[in-house]
């Protein structure tokens, strides 16, 4: 297809969007967008074919009108809505489809008077229209707006399949399947199967058949890190060939609410789970329904540890292709509904028809996929209605209560369904009970203890920092780093607020790490940048190690967020180009499906918590090393465990070492005995189903003054592949692998003497003669030491 603005035709792709296909053009620059929103902007292509078709618009951003040889054939006024129109063609036709200023329509509209107003979105008018937020939240990202097919347009011939449904529900040790098609052609007496066992198709509609498979027996499919994802393929027989229809999944999820009704968590298959992820930020800010970078962005938050990802009501629904990676990699997704923060028209009859086939038509595309987990009804919108001083009655909408969950009964029973995010407490944003947005630590400067005490229940938001960058995504960006005002501009802030969310990384830099924020920036900037990286890393580990704990009654916590939009100090563990922050590699060390990690129970010691998701039990040996000045052993000890399939246990520093040690300097006997305490845990005779784990902790804080010691550093490559070994003449904090071809499988980890890290160098290019190239350096060393790969 081709797009214009104004007189001037650009090719370009579909999907995609208009800004998109200006930027390819040298026409749009998305570091200063112009508001496309102004402007009506035509795509148009030749298209071909005799007799008749379906033309089926995935998705159309957002006020879209289709014309056929210049005659108006359909309308579409929903950006989430498919639209699909009968076509009779006769030989070549010319397709155009007109996307019409939605400026313009706003400022027509004149819909119910809100009771309240949202302070992150300029229009407040944008509540009557069904378009995504992006690009309408400047504090939260780039004002680019999503206009054009950001969806698939397929022409289809009335001979094809044209429509899929399939939903795979547990019965016994078995399953069944039910598959739902659509075609324009008599298929006649066809057979469906699954898994060995098939079922005819019936018609059940003038252009509609639909099957049920009964499948005496399979496997289950279980969330990353505990079991297997078994997919099944379900086929069409026809007698010309076989054609797969999709893959579905077998799992069970139900609600554990807990005795009192506070809790929430997860039951996979009759497994209690702790969901760990993160809010899901498209990949490409240019076209953020596209698929570009989808896979990258999967797997890193799949090798992180993640087994959760919220899809949030501010964003836009991902692609199909989103949820089959999600089958594939067991990563459970949270689905809002797009629906966030304001007080929509759901009173109107004409509205909440529309927000209904949207939920109807995502469930026909996606409610087959093993992933999905829960139906949320939006973000914040009882949150915003209650913090305005709205009483329960008043904020409370029949849509979410009632319409929401009559509508998953009927097509996705199988499913959590949530009114909203967050919900559950006598207020809807209370902590201690139901759903979540913990920001306690962090936005609100509380004490890094509040996490425990604040006791949240299941997090579907938490923990935004602006997080620093690695080195090398700091070099793209080309400006000084922290006051320069293009830095700045990538700081993520809430809108109107006189401080920004590198202003609370500062306030935790002061009382963490017991920095001069303000004098480090002027004095050693590098050394901010560093420190604010291995700052972030801490918070992120040890609150998560808090939660994770055996005796937590948390039941997940996914962060905000798994990317940023543009590159900078943005909330994402992942920046804009793809890079992992410090705060992943923090929460790659504790979200393991086998974890070890330790946490400061005050009078009573340090804790060690194993935690163990796989279905297998483990033997574990516990060994404990108190160096003092980071050099030398002052106390010693080893334990071995039994870490029963799916469970956790804790034991205590002290009851490894057998004596009793004041290991967290609480009751101060006299000067400190030692500065660190290292755990290690290793499978008991040598078996190497589980990686080796290890954790310190600082008993006199996290941080140390920056000295002089030795790191060694040595480059290995073995079958192709590049590897580091790093070893220690002191303890290493907040070690820093930084390769200018390379990226570490791990980082910002601690170190001590005696032991050796082999970090894995993954290649950032497809180019096999690149060299691994940087240097190793960690937050309290003076030096770094450089090395190089050698052919």
């Amino acid at each position: 297809m081709s797009v214009v603005p104004g007189e001037r035709w650009f090719s370009c792709q579909v999907p995609g969007t208009v800004a998109q296909a200006l930027q390819l053009a040298g026409q749009f620059d998305p570091h200063a967008p112009r508001p496309l929103h102004d402007s009506d902007f035509w795509y148009r292509r030749e298209i071909c074919g005799d007799g008749i078709y379906a033309l089926r618009c995935e998705g159309l951003a957002t006020l879209a009108q289709v014309f056929l040889d210049g005659k108006l054939i359909g309308e579409s006024s929903s950006m989430y809505l498919p639209l699909t129109l009968t076509l009779n063609l006769h030989g070549r036709s010319i397709l155009c489809i007109a996307f019409r200023s939605l400026t313009v329509h706003l400022a027509g509209l004149k819909p119910p008077r809100a009771r309240w107003r949202v302070a992150m979105v300029h229009d407040q008018n944008l509540r009557a229209v069904r378009t995504t937020l992006l690009g309408h939240m400047p504090s939260w990202c780039p004002e680019i707006h999503l206009v054009g097919p950001w969806q698939a347009i397929h022409l289809i011939s009335a001979r094809a399949i044209s429509q899929v449904q399939l939903h795979a529900t547990v019965c016994g040790e078995g399953g069944l399947v039910r598959v739902e098609l659509t075609c324009g052609d008599d298929l006649g007496t066809l057979t469906v199967s699954c898994a060995g066992a098939q079922a005819l198709l019936q018609r059940v509609g003038e252009h509609t058949y639909a099957a049920q498979i009964d499948i005496a027996q399979v496997q289950r499919w279980w969330p990353r890190g505990m079991g297997a994802q078994a997919l099944y393929e379900v086929s069409l027989q026809r007698p010309d060939a076989t054609l797969v229809l999709g893959k579905v999944g077998f799992r069970r999820i139900e609600l554990d609410q807990g005795v009192d009704g506070r809790d929430f968590a997860l039951i996979v298959n009759g497994v209690k789970m702790f969901a760990r992820g993160a809010v899901y930020t498209p990949p490409k800010v240019l076209h953020p329904g596209g698929e570009e970078g989808l896979v990258n962005r999967l797997d890193l938050l799949a090798e992180m540890g993640a087994n959760m990802l919220r899809v949030a009501g501010p964003f836009c629904y991902e692609s199909t292709a989103f949820y089959r990676r999600c089958d594939e990699l067991g990563l459970l997704v949270w689905q809002d509904l797009m629906l966030a923060n304001f007080d929509y028209p759901l009173a109107n009859a004409a509205f909440a028809t529309t927000i209904e086939l949207e939920v109807k038509a995502l469930l026909h595309r996606i409610a087959g996929s093993p992933s999905l987990a829960v139906l949320c009804g939006g973000s914040e919108i009882q949150q915003q209605a209650a913090m305005l001083g709205l009483s329960d009655e008043r904020r409370r909408q029949e849509f979410f209560s009632q319409a929401l969950p009559a509508i998953c009964a009927r097509l996705a029973p199988d499913l959590i369904v949530v009114s909203n995010s967050p919900s559950g407490g006598d207020l809807p944003f209370s902590v201690r009970e139901g759903i979540s947005h913990y920001f306690g630590v962090g936005a609100y400067e509380r004490p890094l203890d509040d996490a425990r005490r604040a006791n949240p229940r299941f997090m579907t938001e938490c923990l935004a920092f602006s997080n620093v960058p690695e080195p090398i995504s700091l070099a793209i960006m080309g400006v000084p780093a922290v006051h320069h005002p293009a830095w700045k501009s990538s700081v993520p802030r809430d809108r109107g607020a006189s401080w920004d969310f590198e202003d609370t990384r500062d306030h935790y830099l002061s009382q963490v790490f017991g920095l001069d924020p303000a004098r480090l920036r002027r004095t050693d900037p590098s050394h901010y940048l560093a420190a604010s990286r291995a700052l972030c890393a801490y918070i992120f580990s040890s609150t998560l190690a808090q939660w994770r704990r055996p005796a937590s009654s948390t039941g997940g916590a996914l962060i905000f967020t798994a990317g940023d939009l543009i590159l900078g100090a943005g909330w994402g563990l992942i920046d804009a180009r793809g890079e992992p922050k410090s705060t992943f590699y923090a929460l790659r060390q504790v979200c393991q499906p086998i974890s070890l990690f330790l946490t400061d129970e005050g009078c009573d010691g340090v804790d060690i918590h194993l935690v163990n998701d796989r279905p297998e039990p483990v033997q574990m040996q516990l060994r404990v090393r108190l160096l003092r000045h980071g050099q030398s052993d002052v106390g010693t000890g080893t334990l071995n465990v039994d870490v029963a399939a799916r469970s956790g246990l804790t034991v205590s520093v002290n009851r490894v070492l057998g004596v009793f040690t004041d290991v967290s300097y609480v009751f101060r006997f006299g000067q400190p005995n030692h500065d660190t305490v290292h755990v290690s845990a290793s499978e008991v005779g040598g078996g190497n189903s589980v990686p080796p784990l290890d954790a310190c902790f600082f008993p006199l804080g996290p941080y140390a003054t920056p000295a002089a010691f030795k790191i060694h550093v040595q480059v290995i490559q073995n079958a192709a592949v590049w590897w580091l070994e790093i070893s220690t003449d002191s303890v290493a904090r907040f070690v820093q692998i930084d390769d200018q071809n390379y990226r570490p499988q791990d980082n910002c980890f601690h170190l001590v003497p005696g032991s050796v890290r082999r970090v894995r160098l993954i290649p950032r290019s497809l180019a096999s003669d690149m060299l691994p190239m940087g240097a190793v350096s960690a937050l309290n060393c003076l030096a770094s030491f450089a090395y190089r790969g050698l052919t």
